[in-house]
């Protein structure tokens, strides 16, 4: 449904991650199929979305770690971008929640969700909840000129932390970047992704 700027979307459907290249990487490039809702604000220069995706729930999969079957979990990605012209500049913000399957919170809420996790999981407030969630954060930039190229690049990072300054744990860094683009030509569409 699509109310001026504002649009809405659920179901089982095929869903991709913002920039187009096979190795994207909040959201598998393969478009695989999930139970979803999303919503998307796209404006003349401001954009954003929060999208749902169910992971798994009721499980009876097992196996020697799960001899209940795999717990349900969910995730959350949300996307903060503008655009300048024919460029996109974004920020993109996962939420990945296990013994849940949903999280209104995650979905609804605006707020990066880094300071939602930070919010929830830290012990001795009302609202504790005591269940193991991550987040994890990227940047993007794309330049599109349909009919001659397209170029995109991504950067995500999971478990930085200050552990260091004797706060938090001590979890290893982990990082990825993309980038690539497209030449259209008569002779053909000609791409380079790394």
């Amino acid at each position: 449904a699509k109310l001026g700027p504002l649009s809405f979307l659920g179901g089982r459907l095929r869903h991709f991650d913002v920039i187009d290249s096979p190795y994207s990487l909040f959201i598998n490039s393969g478009g695989i199929t999930a139970p979803l809702l999303q919503i998307e604000y796209d404006g003349p220069v401001f954009f954003y979305s929060s999208r749902w995706i169910e992971l798994n729930r009721s499980s009876t999969m097992v196996t020697p770690a799960w001899t209940t079957g795999y717990p349900d979990r969910g995730a959350n990605v949300k996307t903060y971008g503008i655009k300048l012209g024919e460029m996109r500049f974004g920020l993109q913000d996962a939420a990945v929640y296990s013994n849940k399957y949903f999280d209104l919170e995650y979905f609804l809420n605006p707020l990066p969700q880094y300071f939602i996790q930070y919010s929830k999981t830290t012990s001795g407030r009302p609202w504790y909840a005591n269940t193991n969630e991550n987040d994890m954060l990227g940047l993007f930039w794309d330049w599109n000129r349909p009919g001659d190229f397209s170029m995109n690049a991504q950067f995500l990072m999971d478990d930085f932390n200050v552990y260091w300054l004797g706060v938090g744990e001590h979890n290893p860094w982990k990082a990825a970047l993309t980038f690539g683009g497209r030449l259209e030509t008569k002779a053909g569409s000609f791409g380079f992704y790394a």
